[in-house]
Protein backbone atom coordinates (compact mmCIF):
# COMPACT_ATOMS: atom_id res chain seq x y z
CA UNK A 1 0.00 0.00 0.00
CA UNK A 2 3.13 2.23 0.52
CA UNK A 3 3.12 2.67 -3.52
CA UNK A 4 -0.47 3.50 -3.43
CA UNK A 5 -0.22 5.62 -0.79
CA UNK A 6 2.44 7.79 -2.60
CA UNK A 7 1.16 8.09 -5.74
CA UNK A 8 -1.79 9.23 -4.15
CA UNK A 9 0.39 12.31 -2.13
CA UNK A 10 1.99 12.82 -5.58
CA UNK A 11 -1.05 12.81 -8.09
CA UNK A 12 0.85 10.57 -9.93
CA UNK A 13 -0.07 7.85 -12.51
CA UNK A 14 0.87 4.29 -10.88
CA UNK A 15 2.58 2.49 -13.71
CA UNK A 16 2.41 -1.64 -13.11
CA UNK A 17 2.42 -5.25 -14.06
CA UNK A 18 0.65 -6.25 -11.03
CA UNK A 19 -2.70 -7.21 -11.25
CA UNK A 20 -3.60 -6.48 -7.86
CA UNK A 21 -3.68 -3.16 -8.25
CA UNK A 22 -6.50 -3.10 -10.54
CA UNK A 23 -8.31 -4.63 -7.13
CA UNK A 24 -7.38 -1.88 -5.18
CA UNK A 25 -8.45 0.89 -7.79
CA UNK A 26 -11.65 -0.69 -8.15
CA UNK A 27 -12.17 -1.19 -4.38
CA UNK A 28 -10.81 2.22 -3.01
CA UNK A 29 -13.04 4.62 -5.48
CA UNK A 30 -10.30 7.63 -5.66
CA UNK A 31 -6.37 7.39 -5.53
CA UNK A 32 -3.95 7.22 -8.40
CA UNK A 33 -4.81 6.77 -12.35
CA UNK A 34 -3.21 3.27 -12.53
CA UNK A 35 -2.16 2.29 -16.01
CA UNK A 36 -1.59 -1.79 -15.96
CA UNK A 37 1.08 -2.96 -18.46
CA UNK A 38 -0.05 -6.03 -19.81
CA UNK A 39 3.04 -7.41 -21.32
CA UNK A 40 4.76 -10.40 -19.41
CA UNK A 41 8.06 -11.08 -18.80
CA UNK A 42 11.18 -9.35 -21.21
CA UNK A 43 14.17 -8.16 -21.50
CA UNK A 44 14.12 -4.23 -20.33
CA UNK A 45 15.76 -3.05 -23.81
CA UNK A 46 12.18 -4.77 -25.10
CA UNK A 47 10.03 -3.36 -22.34
CA UNK A 48 11.12 0.25 -22.58
CA UNK A 49 10.87 -0.52 -26.40
CA UNK A 50 6.61 -1.69 -26.03
CA UNK A 51 6.15 1.28 -23.28
CA UNK A 52 7.58 4.12 -25.88
CA UNK A 53 5.47 3.08 -28.85
CA UNK A 54 2.65 3.35 -26.03
CA UNK A 55 3.52 6.17 -24.13
CA UNK A 56 1.52 8.97 -26.23
CA UNK A 57 -1.99 6.69 -25.71
CA UNK A 58 -0.87 6.44 -22.66
CA UNK A 59 -0.60 9.82 -21.47
CA UNK A 60 -3.58 10.83 -23.77
CA UNK A 61 -6.00 8.48 -22.05
CA UNK A 62 -4.88 9.71 -18.67
CA UNK A 63 -5.08 13.71 -20.05
CA UNK A 64 -9.42 12.99 -20.89
CA UNK A 65 -9.33 11.44 -16.95
CA UNK A 66 -8.93 7.87 -17.46
CA UNK A 67 -7.97 6.16 -14.00
CA UNK A 68 -7.91 2.90 -15.36
CA UNK A 69 -5.55 2.07 -18.31
CA UNK A 70 -5.18 -1.16 -20.05
CA UNK A 71 -2.44 -1.41 -22.03
CA UNK A 72 -1.32 -4.42 -24.42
Amino acid sequence: MAIWTECCAERAVLLTKDEDFIGIHSKAGDGPAVCWLRIGNSTTPHLLQWFGERLPLIIAAVGVGETLVEVR
